[in-house]
């Protein structure tokens, strides 16, 4: 989903992208797990701007949430 557009291989809907760039307008931060990114074959340059590159994601929600942020599955 945080990928640009000439990287879209799955054809997430354009609406939803969309939203993740309006968010990324708003300050809202989205984090891509560097491990799936490599078994992807996928590179940070793939990325939209202003996307981060965390070494693990779960690792990363384990930590965000220790911070008192909250998950939220969807």
């Amino acid at each position: 989903m945080l990928v640009k557009d000439e990287h879209n291989r799955h054809k997430i809907d354009r609406f939803i992208r969309e939203m993740i760039s309006s968010q990324l307008m708003y300050g809202v931060e989205f984090h891509a797990c560097d491990q799936t990114m490599q078994t992807v074959k996928l590179k940070a340059s793939a990325l939209v701007d202003g996307a981060k590159v965390v070494p693990s994601g779960a690792v990363d929600l384990i930590q965000l949430q220790q911070k008192g942020y909250a998950y939220i599955a969807w």
